[in-house]
């Protein structure tokens, strides 16, 4: 197991500290809640609707299992799945219902819609292969097929997240994987009938090409005959991943929709996360040990993320050269942190807290970015913001490797944890303040997208805040979007949130 600065052991004076006052809590909750003005505890009534879940830890410990060694997260798992699909159209559930009863009642005529990640496939970093996952799941639901996730690199997705009970299960039966030729790129496996979005010219130049290559990849799927068909897009790129997550807004809103743009996630994802995915148990146990140790309550912090090895072009000059640069990113070398580039990354990791601290004046502050060497710099220094007029701390886990990206094909399943462990600490935080890459934007989708803050241009400089580069403005459904036809009914979309502070009519 990965060394850590964080004191894991529950017989710790701290951890003792924490479970006794948090007993103690729920006693006073309990009391509060069941005694009448004749100060006497109806014991049947108690007995009979006292519910454990009611009752929970604030950093993730359940009554049962009040230990930093807790699977339990409040922010997600079983209990989360109702609440989310309450918040979703009504498609979005009915096809969960579906599914699962897809699933329960398998057989010969059950098909299923693959997203696949095998061989020598392009399937960029993590989030970039999940961030396009709400428009999937509207394509499996338009062809009455049942979605399935398999990847093969870095590891298995089932070796980080599981399905939530009661929520939409996305693993591929057992009996695909004997199909499948590890060794081969999704389009040359032969038993399997593959689709590639956007691999046409057309789609490249403009939205109507777009559309119309969706139409034909949907035409053929539906007519496919085949158990499983997969699907693809080309490439990863900010324009086709976007374009798939409007189409999912048009048929998910009433007349208004989000603008999608940048490396956002729809506005939809933290339902849709929680939905679908809870860690598994290892990594459960890692978050609930940090959060406990580190004091983080869930929507009582704020995160700061910094992607510090992105090839940006200022990446590229401190590593001399693109190659160099990539290699940095994925692992395979490393640039020394000192000097220039030092100075530099420094001054991004400032204004990203500054950032931070702009959106919640807090003193907890995680911070997270995939060079160890700046988050053990940040952890050690306290930060000046505020033009200097103030100092801020941040937490965070700073003995351990560099966080390990999903392009990375060496180190063991383990190696990984820390990359899944991060986002989803991020995700249980009220503000995120993010840079360049979809790593940051997606900790700030499954936490909600309602409060964030960008702190870096494309280029990888920083940028200062408060700035409009957060923002989410919304527009008129474009009804060339509905590329699967008109939907059937308008009262079965949500409106989107004008609550929100992000939003800019």
């Amino acid at each position: 197991m990965r060394s850590r600065d964080v004191n894991r052991k529950s017989g710790s004076y701290r951890a003792r500290r924490i479970l006794l006052s948090s007993i103690l809590l729920v006693y006073i909750a309990i009391i509060c809640k069941y005694f009448g003005a004749d100060r006497t505890l109806d014991i049947t009534s108690f007995l009979q609707t006292f519910n454990y879940e009611e009752f929970v830890h604030p950093n993730g410990m359940s009554i049962n299992d009040m230990n930093v060694d807790s699977t339990f997260l409040t922010m997600y798992g079983q209990h989360r799945v109702k609440p989310a699909l309450e918040q979703v159209p009504k498609w979005l559930s009915q096809y969960v219902t579906w599914s699962q009863q897809q699933r329960a009642n398998e057989n010969e005529q059950t098909k299923y819609l693959v997203l696949p990640c095998i061989g020598n496939d392009i399937c960029e970093g993590f989030s970039d292969r999940l961030r396009a996952l709400p428009f999937y799941i509207l394509l499996a639901s338009k062809v009455n097929r049942v979605l399935c996730i398999y990847w093969t690199k870095p590891y298995p997705l089932e070796s980080f997240l599981q399905p939530p009970k009661g929520g939409l299960d996305w693993r591929c039966p057992a009996s695909f994987d004997s199909l499948i030729d590890k060794s081969l790129k999704s389009s040359d496996q032969k038993n399997l009938h593959h689709f590639i979005l956007f691999g046409d010219n057309r789609s490249k130049k403009d939205a109507d090409g777009k559309n119309a290559n969706v139409k034909q990849i949907f035409q053929g799927i539906t007519n496919a005959k085949d158990k499983y068909v997969s699907v693809t897009t080309k490439t990863h790129s900010v324009q086709s991943i976007v374009h798939l997550n409007s189409i999912f807004d048009a048929y998910s809103y009433r007349k208004f929709m989000p603008l999608e743009g940048n490396w956002y996630h729809v506005g939809m994802m933290e339902h849709i996360f929680r939905i679908m995915f809870e860690p598994i148990d290892p990594i459960a146990r890692t978050i609930n040990a940090t959060m406990t140790e580190l004091g983080l309550n869930e929507k009582k912090f704020t995160s700061v993320h910094v992607r510090a090895r992105y090839p940006s072009m200022q990446t590229i000059r401190f590593a001399g050269g693109k190659r160099n640069a990539i290699n940095f990113d994925e692992g395979r070398s490393t640039v020394a942190f000192d000097g220039r580039y030092k100075d530099f990354i420094v001054k991004v990791a400032t204004n990203a807290v500054d950032c931070g601290f702009q959106l919640e004046e807090t003193d907890k502050i995680f911070f997270s970015s995939d060079l160890v060497n700046l988050t053990q710099f940040m952890l050690s220094n306290p930060v000046r913001i505020k033009n200097g007029q103030r100092n801020v701390q941040p937490v965070g886990i700073a003995k351990r490797e560099d966080i390990k990206h999903a392009v990375s094909n060496s180190g063991s399943v383990e190696d990984f944890y820390p990359m899944v462990e991060d986002l989803l600490i991020m995700g249980a935080s009220k503000c995120v303040s993010l840079g360049i890459g979809s790593y940051g934007a997606f900790a700030a989708g499954i936490a909600g997208n309602r409060c964030k803050a960008l702190h870096r241009k494309y280029n990888g400089a920083p940028i200062d805040c408060p700035n409009d580069r957060g923002v989410m403005r919304k527009l008129v459904i474009d009804k060339n979007l509905l590329v699967f036809g008109d939907p059937d009914n308008d009262d079965e979309k949500i409106d989107v949130d004008e609550k929100s502070l992000l939003w800019d009519t």
